[in-house]
């Protein structure tokens, strides 16, 4: 929900407002806060991996050594050592920033290379991948900068503009700031109707997972079925129970029925001094 706000002047208006919606469900500021310095810490990280093939472009002496197969082994080596020092859990958090950006180089180079005749097409495209992110890179840091624009357009020029042509370089340049809105507002729309639902009572698919829909539901089976013990499965709502299997069904609701009525009549005819529950148990119709 926050990151369409990154569009707005500033660069940071996106980070306030995952401030501002997380404390208002409940997330203390101090996590929030530490959560958002990592991410910028390991985007930042990630770009920094992915921009090393864009050296032997701007100088293709010094940096020759800088070869695909060399720069998968820097990223390989960085990732274990993060997890080493960090954990495991911070080395997946920096591969999944790894793989979005390269995702969103590879869609640049994908249409540089549509875009580019085969008979100019000299770039490599582990180049043009390092490039974009080098670009992005440029454009996260740069305060002021909504979500790096003109920045980031303004660096993939100037570097590639001496190996490919400028009417292929600049549909290029611009498509690929499209399909970069354009993603940010399919996942803003999807987050926005994932909460709508939420707030309706019909939760999406990956909200129904979540814990903490977990345990709305079984604070609400348990309001609704208070004649059976709070650890039952069914009181749960697990999927082992008979709610879980056919939730929303007739059969639900004469079962619930049932069962409930069999353990209030089980409960009144225990033995006072043994505790124990007679064997004849007459179930009475509601």
């Amino acid at each position: 929900m926050s990151q369409i706000s990154k569009y707005l002047p500033g660069n940071v208006m996106h980070l306030a407002s995952r401030q501002l919606l997380g404390a208002s469900a409940g997330v203390p500021h101090a996590v929030l806060a530490r959560s958002s310095l990592l991410e910028l810490a390991g985007l930042a990280s990630a770009g920094l991996l992915l921009s090393l093939p864009a050296l032997p472009l701007i100088d293709g002496g010094r940096f020759r050594w800088v070869t695909p197969a060399a720069g998968a082994a820097i990223v390989l080596l960085t990732l274990g050592a993060v997890r080493m020092t960090a954990g495991a859990l911070t080395a997946r958090i920096l591969g999944r920033h790894l793989l979005f950006l390269l995702t969103a180089s590879l869609i640049f180079t994908v249409l540089l290379v549509l875009l580019t005749p085969v008979a100019d097409r000299t770039l490599p495209w582990t180049a043009a991948c390092g490039t974009y992110a080098a670009a992005w890179l440029a454009g996260f840091v740069t305060p002021g900068a909504p979500a790096g624009l003109g920045v980031r357009e303004a660096v993939l020029v100037l570097l590639l503009e001496n190996h490919a042509a400028e009417q292929h370089l600049l549909p290029a340049v611009v498509l690929s700031r499209v399909v970069s809105a354009l993603g940010d507002t399919i996942f803003f729309g999807a987050a926005a109707w994932a909460g709508w639902r939420e707030r309706v009572g019909r939760p999406s698919p990956s909200t129904r997972r979540s814990p903490r829909f977990e345990s709305v539901k079984s604070n609400r089976l348990h309001e609704r079925s208070p004649g059976l013990p709070a650890g039952s499965r069914r009181n749960r709502g697990e999927p082992g129970g008979t709610r879980g299997r056919l939730r929303g069904s007739s059969a639900v609701r004469y079962l619930d029925g049932a069962f409930r009525t069999m353990h209030l009549a089980t409960a009144k005819l225990r033995n006072p001094e043994t505790g124990i529950a007679q064997r004849s148990v007459s179930c009475v119709p509601r």
